[in-house]
């Protein structure tokens, strides 16, 4: 197929960043020509911290990379936030690996044809505190989903294989300000942070036609488990009062050599999902392993999964839930790793816990971005 006018290609590129201050890999890309910084869009990661409310390496991660990407751009750090999508994720427990998922697009360079990786990107309006966790935040991030699907070219829902949301949480002070607490939808940060993300994971289903419009309903934030959408992944933090999308799909009108697919694991033991979405995308599993010197390489995998509510998996008792010592989500995250590891063979795993109204209760939504070699 010929270039023609108006087509666009997509790159993901898997950065190691054992170091949250440490742009050295990201920078060594950036010299060799890899990665070129004005491309960048978004930027996804797991950092070496416990991923819990006082975890500090994500935004110590943020301020590196935005750091290195104004020094080559020649903009102070706050554009670089204001242009690019930074979502990062503490905790890599297991043998789940610190990197970045730096996702890049810009005009065709080459001749080539579609359907390739498409991606887009948008905001909602910006969301006061006492909207957070309520019917406006689903409205909110349904229309910031249809504008991101707008910018990628995508005009079905079908084709969009993933969302990924950063939406707000209320600042700490707002809880403890009896005239601004007695607004929100919960009571504590923790409280909030789930009915932000559940809010914005029913906006998604909404636009992507998973859930009906008549469901998505404020009464339904946390309520419906049996109301998802199986293809988001949705963070919520203090740094932004929007939610900010990413879209993920395959267009006609894109080029290159990365494709994404995606799937829902029924449970934490359901790895024959895992691997039937790589061989549906191309990769040979001649083992029940990826194998890395096949045709298609791994990209990038990114999970939004949580711990079982029940003490039970598949009728035998586990203790995610009863330790005193671990957290629930630290739990699952090195178990995820090592069951995710096993049919991907590698460590290099975006996986986020809190999936309200994001897939099935107890299982997980899966992500793979494959890239032909």
């Amino acid at each position: 197929m010929t270039r023609t006018a108006g087509l666009r290609t997509a790159m993901v590129h898997r950065v190691p960043m054992p170091d949250p201050g440490d742009p050295g890999p990201l920078a060594a890309l950036i010299d060799d020509g890899t990665i070129d910084p004005a491309r960048i869009v978004a930027v996804m990661g797991k950092t070496p911290g416990n991923g819990l409310t006082n975890d500090h390496t994500r935004e110590f991660a943020t301020v590196t990379v935005a750091g290195e990407l104004s020094r080559r751009l020649g903009v102070a750090p706050e554009a670089v936030r204001a242009r690019v999508l930074f979502v990062l994720s503490g905790g890599t427990e297991g043998m789940n690996a610190p990197h970045l998922l730096v996702f890049c697009a810009g005009p065709a360079s080459a001749e080539g044809g579609g359907p390739a990786l498409a991606l887009g990107t948008a905001a909602s309006v910006p969301l006061a505190p006492e909207a957070i966790g309520r019917a406006t935040q689903i409205a909110a991030t349904a229309d910031a989903v249809r504008a991101a699907m707008a910018e990628a070219g995508i005009t079905d829902p079908a084709d969009v294989a993933f969302v990924q949301v950063k939406c707000p949480i209320p600042k700490p002070g707002d809880f403890h300000d009896p005239a601004r607490a007695a607004g929100l939808s919960a009571s504590s940060i923790y409280a909030i942070k789930g009915r932000s993300r559940a809010a914005s994971a029913l906006g998604v289903a909404m636009a992507l036609g998973d859930v009906a419009v008549e469901d998505a309903t404020e009464a339904a934030i946390g309520a419906r488990p049996d109301l998802f959408t199986g293809r988001a992944c949705v963070t919520a933090g203090i740094d932004d009062d929007r939610a900010s999308v990413l879209v993920l799909g395959n267009a006609a009108a894109w080029t290159g050599p990365q494709r994404v697919g995606s799937t829902t694991m029924r449970d934490p033991l359901d790895a024959p999902a895992v691997a039937a979405l790589l061989r549906g995308l191309g990769m040979a599993l001649p083992d029940g392993q990826a194998d890395p010197a096949g045709p298609l390489r791994l990209a990038g995998l990114i999970v939004k999964g949580e711990p079982p509510a029940t003490d039970r998996l598949r009728g035998a008792q586990h203790v995610m839930l009863d330790d005193s010592d671990i957290h629930p989500v630290r739990h699952y995250r090195a178990f995820m790793s090592g069951v995710l590891g096993a049919v991907t063979g590698d460590t290099h795993v975006y996986l986020s816990g809190g999936a309200e109204h994001q897939g099935p209760p107890g299982g997980a939504v899966v992500a793979a971005i494959v890239e032909r070699q």
